[in-house]
């Protein structure tokens, strides 16, 4: 079951477009999440890993600080009841590897946190990093029979260490997920309120004025 979720991800993977943007003369490969067909395929992959998360019995990080997020963000997870459970949305990694440093609203910069910015790289890595290994891994399970793999007679050397890695790595971004998500979605909810004071002072200053 393992290898079947592990070929499935990859086949997403394969149909993960990318994009290059160079910034200061570096070039950087993005993942396309601009499209509808981008951001979907990437959320099918996203949902992969999740499903190894489950046969691998790999316990998820709690994320009950989703609890706290406005209704403009829980609209975002209302699918998925359960604060333990992964739930990798599309929209966190797409903000997490444009690494935006401030925000412009209202004619007013906020500027993201150093925390912020570190977090959402180490996730970015995290993923790129995950999909090459389960690519690599997949090449050489697609070398031997199911059944080997399964009943403990694998071709593959040090087979068992491979899925202890894998397993390292599903922990490791679940961890850099929750600590990217709940930083970046509580500074946006700071700038929402900040940029909404003009809207409720004027609104006030409407009603004294009556």
């Amino acid at each position: 079951m393992c290898y079947k979720a592990l070929e499935q991800a990859v086949l997403l993977g394969e149909d993960i477009r990318e994009r290059e943007e160079v910034l200061e003369g570096t070039a950087y490969r993005k993942i396309e999440l601009e499209s509808e067909s981008g951001s979907m395929t990437c959320r099918s992959y996203l949902q992969c890993l999740e499903r190894l998360f489950q046969i691998l019995e790999i316990v998820p990080v709690k994320k009950d600080y989703r609890l706290k997020f406005s209704k403009a963000y829980k609209v975002l997870y209302q699918s998925q009841e359960d604060s333990h459970f992964c739930c990798f949305l599309p929209e966190i990694l797409d903000s997490a590897q444009e690494a935006f440093p401030f925000l412009w609203v209202n004619g007013e910069k906020y500027v993201f946190s150093t925390d912020v910015l570190n977090y959402g790289k180490a996730l970015f890595n995290s993923f790129c990093s995950i999909r090459r290994y389960i690519a690599r891994l997949t090449r050489k399970l697609q070398q031997v029979d199911d059944d080997a793999v399964y009943s403990g007679s694998s071709p593959i050397r040090n087979f068992g260490k491979k899925q202890a890695k894998l397993t390292n790595m599903l922990k490791t971004i679940d961890e850099q997920w929750a600590l990217y998500e709940k930083s970046y979605v509580y500074e946006l909810m700071v700038i929402e309120k900040d940029a909404r004071r003009f809207v409720v002072q004027a609104i006030s200053l409407e009603k004294n004025l009556q």
